[in-house]
């Protein structure tokens, strides 16, 4: 019934619309969204297509400059009436359904790349020393996994599982950027250090201390790393999260040397 609902309020809503869009669309649908959304103030449109199923309505990629998010809408032909994009939508015409589709997954991969650019080029600012290196199984792998993690949560422990499966496929460099409390920190401190100890190479030996420290039983004491070594730490959050690119852990990424 809700999805009957959701297109009946659609039909509702453009049965004004007009045969073809506005001459002022695209000022008006900046206008909308500048006039509803106060953190974008500096939006572009992208593209703009317009749906068979229902008459007056289109589908509108627009970029926020303001946060470096591209953002998918429905829009009536004069960029005055907007709908904020649905989990389930039912098209009457299958090239409506082919074309939403495919411009949403291009939409999200576009995305993807772009935020992995951002966090590259903040990677490239951060000291060797920041980073746990584990080198491939495959002496020869050619690529490198970038992985932004936190040991306490829950769902980077879960991606920290698959860490021999990821070295089969690439070279690794483990980043800490927790989102947790002081523990964390300490967490992440004393695995820079004794990763340090050990050679790339050592896949083995560097495997076990994440293992350690990733368990969601471990324990660690504040003396176990400085406020020193922490802060650094939080330096290198701080510093991942500036640009917007990361929204939360695990957040990864492989690139070609």
């Amino acid at each position: 019934m809700k999805k009957i609902a959701f297109i009946s309020t659609l039909v509702a809503i453009m049965a004004v619309a007009s045969f073809g869009v506005d001459k002022n669309f695209d000022e008006n649908f900046k206008n909308s969204i500048k006039t509803h959304f106060k953190n974008a103030k500096n939006i572009k449109v992208i593209s703009t297509d317009k749906l068979k199923s229902v008459n007056g309505l289109n589908l509108v990629v627009f970029e926020s400059l303001d946060t470096n998010e591209t953002i998918p809408f429905f829009a009536s032909d004069d960029g005055k009436t907007l709908l904020s994009f649905p989990q389930i939508t039912i098209f009457g015409n299958n090239s409506d359904k082919e074309m939403v589709n495919a411009k949403i997954e291009n939409l999200k991969l576009a995305q993807a790349k772009k935020q992995q650019k951002i966090v590259y080029e903040i990677i490239k600012t951060l000291p060797k020393d920041r980073f746990i290196e584990i080198n491939s199984f495959d002496k020869n792998n050619k690529f490198i996994t970038y992985m932004v993690t936190d040991p306490e949560c829950p769902y980077c422990r879960k991606e920290m599982e698959k860490i021999v499966k990821w070295l089969r496929n690439s070279n690794v460099k483990i980043i800490f950027a927790p989102v947790h409390g002081k523990s964390a920190y300490t967490k992440a401190a004393i695995m820079l250090k004794e990763a340090k100890k050990l050679s790339p190479d050592n896949q083995d030996g560097i495997i076990k201390i994440l293992q350690k420290y990733y368990d969601e039983k471990a324990v660690v004491s504040d003396s176990q790393a400085s406020d020193k070594e922490r802060q650094m730490v939080l330096d290198d959050a701080k510093k991942l999260f500036s640009k917007g690119a990361i929204k939360g852990v695990p957040f990864q990424f492989t690139i070609e040397k």
